[in-house]
């Protein structure tokens, strides 16, 4: 027979478990679009033989708040994978909630990103 602690702790243990690896794979993708984004540099199809035109990151201020919108996340989880597992055994109020701000300043860095791509391309 299970005692009654032993049933409790599984859920929390594959709780902490699951939170671990969904940060660990955030902090890879959000890490892996700030070096993606750092490096690269684009060279348009009207180049010519005298001439040319490249473009970097850092000529629009939109991909700057990209790029530093995405250092701050990865900062932010690494700093939250110790203290996601002693959430584990506390409340997670405020964890959730700073989860919820990181994940608004992220869209809107991306959002700001992706539109000025659309506009680029238009």
């Amino acid at each position: 027979m299970m005692k009654a602690g032993k049933q409790v702790k599984q859920p929390r243990l594959s709780l902490a478990i699951f939170d671990l690896v969904l940060r660990l794979l955030s902090l890879a993708g959000t890490l892996g679009s700030a070096v993606g984004m750092g490096q690269a540099e684009e060279i348009p199809p009207f180049s010519t033989q005298f001439f040319r035109f490249d473009a970097q990151y850092d000529d629009f201020g939109e991909f700057q708040l990209f790029i530093i919108v995405n250092a701050i996340v990865c900062g932010y989880l690494a700093l939250s994978l110790p203290v996601s597992d002693y959430h584990v055994v506390r409340r997670r109020v405020m964890l959730v909630f700073l989860d919820t701000v990181i994940l608004a300043l992220l869209t809107a860095g991306a959002s700001v990103a992706a539109v000025m791509v659309c506009l680029a391309h238009n």
